[in-house]
């Protein structure tokens, strides 16, 4: 009997010990699926990885299956993807993410191909077999399914960020730019900016896409640089930016907002109007004349009752 629970006692800790061990790599395990992938075409996917040890560790990357060849693995800060790497140094109880890029050889048949990815640490130590001495470590996988076609699909989204909907005479309009593709094709879109006043065009451009930046891959997310306008010399008021995202010279989608020059620097009332709005002035007058009207109606609906502004007061009061 004894040796029966001593046996069972050590099962019950080398699975505890296991499941502590298999709990230190962390990493989301949901099946990465691409579709309509051209051949020759990269394609990229992001991996999260978390280190849930108490201690420094080391991660190695590894891919299997089908797509072996194609995957090569880079941190995410190397925003041009161009130092692979095979490992990577995970510090204690921090999130890291890293890039896979698969890259679709050009005589690829079209069809679904698959694999998985293998996120591994060595733990050291050897464990003896009648064979070999092996190296002891653990790793977690991920699937991978990719289907290759050699059909072109154009499909990306553009969002716009003004930095202030408030800009300082002599400041610059700045619009961060962000670019979604959706499609199979590798993109690089220009961009045109019309700024009018009361209908009145005062600036119109097309800024090209920068030069400097790789083309945003297909099904990845990607930021340029900002577009500017420089406002000095312009006066002070309420303008519109319109703004077209051109590719090959159509146009693929548009979107405009309105901005201020000059009217909140110094004035707390034109600021708290901008506030109510979102950070959009004439948003702002808006929402502050549908507040005026809301107080109007209910001062009304008192009236009717017959209460006075006193009543209405001592009414509120009561509730509190």
């Amino acid at each position: 009997m004894k040796k029966i629970t001593f046996l069972l006692t050590t099962i019950l800790f080398f699975s505890f010990v296991s499941v502590q061990t298999a709990l230190a790599i962390g990493m989301m395990t949901k099946p990465i699926v691409i579709e309509n992938v051209l051949r020759g075409q990269d394609v990229v996917a992001t991996l999260t990885l978390r280190n849930s040890d108490e201690r420094e560790v080391t991660y190695g990357f590894k891919a299997e299956g089908q797509v072996a060849d194609w995957a090569t693995f880079f941190n995410i800060k190397d925003k041009n993807l161009e130092n692979p790497i095979t490992e990577i140094k995970m510090p204690v109880k921090e999130y890291i993410d890293i890039v896979v890029k698969f890259t679709i050889p050009r005589d690829t048949p079209n069809g679904e191909y698959t694999g998985e990815l293998f996120v591994s640490e060595d733990l050291g130590g050897k464990v003896n077999s009648d064979e070999a001495s092996v190296g002891v470590s653990q790793k977690i996988g991920r699937e991978v399914t990719i289907a290759v076609t050699d059909k072109e699909i154009v499909q990306f989204k553009t969002t716009f960020v003004p930095k202030t909907y408030d800009v300082q005479n002599g400041k610059p309009l700045i619009i961060r730019v962000l670019y979604n593709n959706q499609g199979n094709v590798s993109v690089k879109p220009d961009l045109q900016l019309k700024i009018t006043r009361d209908g009145a065009t005062v600036y119109n451009a097309i800024f090209p896409y920068p030069e400097a930046e790789d083309a945003v891959r297909a099904y990845s997310e990607k930021e340029i640089s900002s577009v500017e306008w420089q406002t000095s010399g312009q006066e002070n008021g309420i303008y519109k930016a319109e703004l077209k995202v051109l590719l090959n010279g159509q146009v693929i989608s548009e979107d405009d907002f309105r901005f201020s020059i000059g009217y909140f620097k110094g004035s707390m009332w034109i600021s708290a109007i901008s506030f109510l709005g979102g950070g959009n002035l004439g948003i702002g007058w808006v929402v502050l004349g549908a507040m005026l009207l809301a107080i109007v109606a209910l001062l009304s609906f008192f009236e009717k009752k017959g209460m006075g502004f006193t009543k209405v007061l001592n009414s509120v009061r009561r509730l509190f």
